[in-house]
């Protein structure tokens, strides 16, 4: 249910934190925005991951827009 987003992201966000040994981080609006705004197609699994990559510091963009494509050169 997508009431329940947030509160497993924290949950899974506690254990990552303690499993490796890190200090769970301050969560961004984006990552809260990200947290409502997704699907989660994949589910519980998803969310684990991602709270997993959120503590070890490979999220910190979530939720904020893809960059633009690059441009081809005109010659």
């Amino acid at each position: 249910r997508r009431d329940d987003v947030a509160l497993l992201f924290f949950y899974f966000a506690e254990r990552a934190a303690a499993r490796f040994r890190r200090p769970l981080p301050a969560v961004p609006a984006a990552v809260h925005r990200h947290l409502s705004d997704h699907d989660w197609p994949g589910n519980v699994r998803e969310l684990a991951h991602f709270a997993e990559r959120f503590v070890l510091g490979l999220e910190e963009d979530a939720g904020a827009p893809p960059p633009a494509p690059a441009q081809p050169d005109a010659a």
